[in-house]
């Protein structure tokens, strides 16, 4: 889904340098994110964070650990005119509550906060709120990437007392210890590093009043203008979301949002989206959802999302997944228990769903109350069955099962994938 908030380039731009020392080329990175290479050069650096995500789960389809390198290459110089503020604020307490009040400009999906414990400051994110199965990826990469800050400030490494994640301890747990050099706790309740609260009078040995003041004057203007888009956009969301079953299109909206068609276009194509393909997330992300519930009939679903015809809605769901709306709604209600094929079905349904990407992991992630490990296209397996509707790299999960999963059992291979 297009979120309403946006972000600059720094984190896509990190993820492209660092796999290209590796020999990565970009297109592969930039895959279904909307982000040219025309589009990493331009003045106007903003994206949406759906693009920054979709080119992190890229990366982590590639690289489960890549989360801890990118933060270690996140230096405070990375975050513009905000890293100059920082670096010329008084004193390390000064510098971490400016960047506190400026989220917007750290580009954080987290709820940033200092907490007091005796002696100790725990430097906090929490209240994750973005793709499930990216969680620990995002945790790594800001925690790592706040203790490089607060590294750079200081011009030397702060000791730290703990750390701790909220996801589970992943099978690369030792590579944290090049970062966090203390005691770690995972199924915590909140991404966080502890450090003496001392640390926060500390001078800082770049502090400048004058460019302190300038810089942070800086920031205040461009967090006016990211938050101001982040309305609009939000706006633009809403507005789709409450005429879904009656899309205004482009002139109509222009109208409510009190524009030109024209100036709407041109805000939509600098966040790498257009009225059309905004319109198709939303209705893409509600149709997934009213699938999942299983209560609604699929001509009644069609309705609902404005489809004039059910063969329209079939055909456009097909287009955003790879997978005929029967089918999802037969592997939504696998995910969930409510079915329970047996014998060659569940070997079917096991081979078939080493195609299952996107669109399900979310499900599942929601459905099972824990991350799980993405894939993504170009996806690396080929289907051992010849019929299959779908080219060897779909980019969303593939089919499975007929309109009713009741009847998975006692169909063959042709007849299930048909």
């Amino acid at each position: 889904m297009l979120h309403s908030h946006l972000t600059t380039l720094n984190a896509v731009s990190l993820v492209l340098q660092t796999f290209q020392d590796q020999g990565l080329a970009d297109d592969a990175l930039l895959h279904g994110s909307g982000i040219s290479a025309a589009d990493l050069g331009r003045a106007d650096p903003r994206i949406t964070t759906r693009q920054e995500m979709q080119v992190c789960a890229n990366a982590v389809a590639r690289r489960r650990d890549i989360g801890l390198e990118l933060g270690r290459r996140m230096h405070v110089s990375s975050y513009g005119m905000l890293g100059y503020a920082l670096l010329s604020s008084a004193t390390l307490g000064d510098a971490l509550r400016l960047a506190l009040h400026y989220p917007a400009l750290l580009g954080t999906l987290f709820r940033l906060r200092l907490i007091e414990d005796g002696e100790r400051i725990w430097f906090s994110a929490s209240e994750y709120r973005e793709e499930p199965q990216l969680a620990a990826f995002n945790a790594e990469f800001c925690l790592v990437s706040l203790k490089v800050i607060c590294d750079d400030l200081l011009g030397r490494s702060l000791p730290l007392l703990g750390a701790r994640f909220a996801h589970a301890e992943p099978d690369y747990h030792a590579q944290y210890g090049a970062t966090f050099t203390c005691a770690l706790q995972f199924d915590a309740s909140d991404n966080a590093f502890a450090f003496d609260r001392a640390w926060l009078a500390q001078p800082l040995p770049l502090a400048d009043l004058v460019t302190h003041r300038a810089m942070s004057e800086r920031c205040r203007q461009l967090n006016l203008e990211f938050t101001g888009r982040q309305a609009w956009l939000g706006k633009i969301r809403q507005l789709l979301i409450d005429q879904l079953d009656a899309p205004p299109g482009l002139e109509g909206l222009a109208r409510q949002m009190n524009c030109s068609s024209r100036t709407l276009r041109r805000h939509l194509g600098e966040m790498g989206s257009s009225y059309q393909q905004l319109l198709d997330e939303l209705r893409f992300e509600r149709a997934k959802q009213l699938l999942g519930d299983g209560q609604m009939p699929i001509y009644r679903i069609a309705e609902v999302l404005g489809f004039s015809e059910t063969a329209s809605f079939r055909h456009a769901f097909m287009r955003w997944s790879g997978v005929a709306p029967s089918h999802f709604r037969a592997l939504a209600g696998l995910i969930a228990g409510k079915t329970a094929p047996t014998g060659t079905a569940v070997f079917l349904w096991a081979v078939r769903s080493l195609w299952a990407a996107r669109s399900l992991w979310e499900l599942a992630c929601q459905r099972l109350g824990a991350p799980l490990k993405p894939g993504h296209p170009p996806w690396p397996f080929r289907s051992p069955f010849g019929r299959l509707r779908r080219s060897a790299s779909p980019p969303h999960p593939a089919p499975f099962g007929k309109k009713n999963a009741s009847d998975l059992e006692n169909n063959n291979a042709d007849d299930l994938f048909r």
